[in-house]
């Protein structure tokens, strides 16, 4: 089970960083999806700001949970995005990552039979 929650997180981790940059870079597959639900560049390059400051944080033992948090939200936001502008199978696929990365917050909780490392929880 522990090698199944560093195999999660290692992904969601990457999945996260990998889903920052082409929004950071203005890649032109992200703007025409951002743009199919309205918003503009700012908006393209936020999201990827936010998305790589997710992958960074979860790379930070005391701060795991928030990066998996923020991670969490930021694929559900790619997921609805990508559902409004119909593009379903592909938004449903996006979930996934959400899933995951809702498992690597969960375990990032501290437990009651355990001191927490740090005031966000423990590392995996």
């Amino acid at each position: 089970m522990k090698l199944l929650r560093k195999i999660n997180f290692v992904s969601v981790t990457g999945l996260s960083l990998a889903a920052g940059l082409p929004k950071i870079g203005r890649s032109s597959n992200e703007v025409a999806v951002f743009s199919g639900a309205g918003l503009g560049e700012t908006a393209v390059v936020t999201f990827g700001l936010l998305q790589l400051a997710a992958g960074v944080l979860l790379l930070i033992p005391g701060a795991r949970l928030w990066g998996a948090a923020l991670a969490t939200f930021m694929f559900l936001g790619s997921a609805a995005m990508l559902l409004s502008t119909g593009q379903i199978p592909f938004g449903l696929v996006s979930l996934l990552p959400a899933a995951m990365a809702s498992v690597v917050a969960w375990n990032s909780l501290p437990r009651r039979d355990e001191p927490p490392s740090s005031p966000f929880g423990r590392s995996v």
